[in-house]
């Protein structure tokens, strides 16, 4: 099956100009086989021998060249290109609420958290009142998954919240639909129970967790909505492959969902967002430190895999690099960014290149690369501080462009006709550079 990957960003911390319509499945990644002898190999750039690079947030020598530095001579210099982009597939959030509007068959003064409610409506004026009033003492928070083809531009997952009501990720009421030149065109679904966390895509599928009921899972070939599941109050979805779906419920454990027998494995391996528990999840094991001492018969912060065909814990003696959140790294590049200069690790053969876009930042007051990725022979990520940009390098061409989009998002995504997504909540657009 062919995978689809999309990069989320939080804004505390922690997607050709043909104009033919996208597929999920129309990721970079899929199509650089054929280019990728385009791009110089690690080893010609640098010097041979070179060692995978540490952590980027610390001092690091090991391809010769500092991150934090100023210019060295080893350091390439991408050529700055100017693009100038069209917008397609955009959708509104106003637009979209206005649509679906705030009434679901929820009673919300019966809700265990209206009394926050109350509470908060106490400290406003009258107008204020009325408005929260006409909205059922409501919002809505959006998931969206760009789609592209004839039926849908977007899957949209719309969760009600209450205004004021306690920790601010819980939801009472889910509405799942497509949306097709900016107007609701379908409602697939709908659930009493939030969704505004995590959502993931595998081949066709899109999976969420509805809080208090269950993983579910809606094919966007065939429109079919699927319970796969039960989960717990907050569940929410961390990593999904051929075999298994990996998701964390209100316990703060990562559970394992086996496609194959219909099993959910509790690991007891602690997940948390603010804690940030080191685990790297594989194919079919789990790398992680023992946190708090979860499996008891080895100490605490002891490194651990586990075995996800056998279900058993050992010790774990060899060097893995940590990541918070459990996505695939690209196969061929592993990025790494410091202030305004990037590593790219050529995992074929070891080497190193470290870029540099200097010239690009301090001509338009950008302070430093804040993130970055690898899809194929294509470098992306955000730059920031005076105006947030999205920067794409293409390593065959040796160079740069920037996006300046209509709303600085939590997710992007790259296309390999060169479509940029840029999603924030319910506002969303696919921007293409002009011929």
């Amino acid at each position: 099956m062919k995978k689809r990957y999309a990069f989320l960003l939080s804004i505390v911390l922690l997607t050709g100009c043909s104009g033919e319509a996208l597929t999920p499945q129309d990721s970079i990644s899929q199509s650089t086989t054929a280019s990728a002898t385009t791009v110089p190999t690690a080893s010609e750039a640098v010097t041979d021998g070179a060692q995978k690079p540490t952590n980027s947030e610390t001092e690091d020598t090991s391809s010769g060249v500092d991150l934090y530095s100023p210019e060295e001579k080893d350091v390439i210099y991408p050529t700055y290109k100017e693009i100038e982009w069209q917008i397609k597939y955009e959708a509104d959030e106003d637009d979209i609420t206005a649509q679906i509007g705030y009434d679901t068959p929820v009673d919300v003064t019966k809700l265990d958290d209206y009394e926050w409610v109350l509470d908060y409506v106490k400290e406003l004026d009258e107008e204020e009142r009325q408005e929260l009033i006409s909205t059922n003492y409501t919002y809505l928070n959006y998931n969206c998954h760009f789609i592209g083809s004839e039926k849908a531009d977007w899957l949209y997952i719309a969760t009600y919240q209450l205004v004021a009501a306690g920790p601010m990720y819980e939801g009472y009421y889910t509405k799942v639909f497509y949306v097709k030149d900016g107007k609701v065109a379908e409602m697939l679904a709908e659930f009493e129970g939030g969704s505004y966390r995590r959502f993931k895509c595998y081949a066709d599928e899109v999976f969420f967790c509805v809080d208090d009921d269950a993983v579910y899972s809606i094919n966007i070939e065939t429109d079919d909505v699927t319970r796969i599941c039960d989960v717990s109050r907050l569940g929410s979805i961390l990593y999904v492959n051929e075999d298994h779906l990996f998701f964390f419920d209100d316990e703060g454990h990562i559970n394992v969902y086996y496609f194959d027998s219909g099993e959910v494995f509790d690991t007891v391996i602690y997940y948390s967002i603010q804690e940030g528990v080191p685990y790297r999840i594989y194919d079919d094991h789990i790398i992680f430190e023992n946190w708090c001492s979860a499996i008891e018969q080895y100490p605490v912060n002891q490194r651990i895999v586990l075995d996800l065909k056998t279900r058993e814990y050992a010790p774990y003696y060899e060097d893995v690099e940590w990541e918070h959140e459990a996505r695939e790294n690209d196969e061929r590049f592993t990025v790494e960014a410091g202030g305004v200069k990037l590593r790219i690790t050529d995992n074929t053969d070891g080497g190193e290149m470290v870029y540099s876009l200097q010239k690009l930042c301090s001509e338009n007051k950008y302070e430093r690369i804040y993130w970055a990725a690898a899809e194929g022979n294509i470098v992306y990520g955000r730059l920031c501080c005076d105006e947030d940009a999205f920067f794409v390098l293409d390593l065959g061409k040796n160079e740069v462009y920037t996006l300046i989009a209509a709303y600085n998002g939590f997710n992007y995504d790259i296309y390999d006709d060169g479509g940029i997504l840029i999603e924030r909540n319910g506002s969303c657009a696919v921007y293409y550079p002009l011929a």
